[in-house]
């Protein structure tokens, strides 16, 4: 993600098996354009589950103030 310096801030969301989630903080709006060549480097990382992406102005701290970069809340138990 360091490779994208309009991405300022960022947190991956897995609430379902079959989706991620990727909530950004941009210096710039969101286009095909700009997210190819980062989809294209998520790739290699998540492989091929759909990926979702939502700009946002802050990404909220937890109750004890520290960023938490993944969070997934699937539940554990049989695929």
């Amino acid at each position: 993600i360091r490779d994208f310096t309009w991405i300022t801030g960022w947190q991956l969301v897995q609430d379902r098996r079959d989706r991620v989630l990727f909530r950004l903080i941009t210096t710039t709006e969101l286009t095909p354009a700009l997210l190819a060549p980062f989809i294209a480097k998520l790739r290699t990382r998540v492989g091929d589950v759909p990926l979702d992406f939502e700009r946002v102005d802050e990404i909220p701290r937890r109750p004890n103030g520290k960023f938490q970069p993944i969070v997934s809340t699937i539940e554990e138990g049989p695929a």
